[in-house]
């Protein structure tokens, strides 16, 4: 979780649910609570309602003791690299294919004589893939809610570009979403840290001393 929206969509999402008295987050922690009977809203619960939104909630005390593997760690990263990747390489390969300056090429949106070449497509549905990964999933759910957020919005234009046949530009939106949040992930992490080590610094106690 790392925006006010994420929040509104799980707070939508668990109100109303039958136990569930009320639910409260610190965005910037990256924590929710929920205030519920766990006999009939239990933990389980509760990451089952987050993940059909295509994120993760998991107890506060499991995640403190878990140990982040490198995917968790690096993952995201690997995808939006791996999205630019092949964004270039499909763009330089269609080049190479269609003849012509690389602006040119791009600017005047030609697909050359003979159309895109497969291993163009490929490369380029490859960076699409790995830029709309972790976005596609809350995409899926607010579809599903009926509820479009600028999750939805992405993945329909990047769709719409895919059925024009308008690979380049489909990579591109996909690789520069990824890449949006990706930055966005990165600088919730800062702030965390951030307070985290104030609240490292802090004293435990303190004496006040009256005039």
């Amino acid at each position: 979780m790392d925006c006010t929206e994420e929040a509104s969509l799980i707070r939508r999402a668990l109100s109303g649910r039958e136990g569930v008295y009320g639910v409260s987050f610190h965005v910037v922690d990256g924590r929710m609570t929920v205030d519920a009977d766990t006999d009939t809203f239990g933990p389980a619960q509760v990451a089952r309602a987050v993940a059909r939104l295509g994120m993760r909630a998991e107890p506060l005390k499991q995640a403190a003791a878990q140990v982040e593997s490198w995917w968790e760690r690096n993952g995201r990263r690997a995808l939006v690299a791996a999205s630019g990747l092949a964004l270039v390489g499909g763009l330089l390969l269609h080049v190479v294919v269609a003849g012509g300056g690389f602006v040119e090429l791009v600017l005047s949106h030609s697909h050359g004589e003979h159309g895109v070449d497969y291993p163009v497509v490929a490369l380029l549905l490859l960076g699409i893939v790995a830029g709309l990964y972790h976005s596609a999933p809350k995409a899926v759910g607010s579809l599903r809610r009926l509820r479009p957020d600028m999750n939805a919005l992405v993945m329909v234009s990047v769709i719409g570009a895919v059925f024009l046949e308008e690979w380049a530009e489909a990579g591109t939106l996909a690789f520069l979403y990824g890449l949006s949040g990706l930055v966005e992930n990165w600088s919730a992490q800062r702030a965390r840290s951030a307070i985290g080590s104030l609240l490292r610094i802090s004293p435990a106690s303190a004496s006040v001393v009256h005039g």
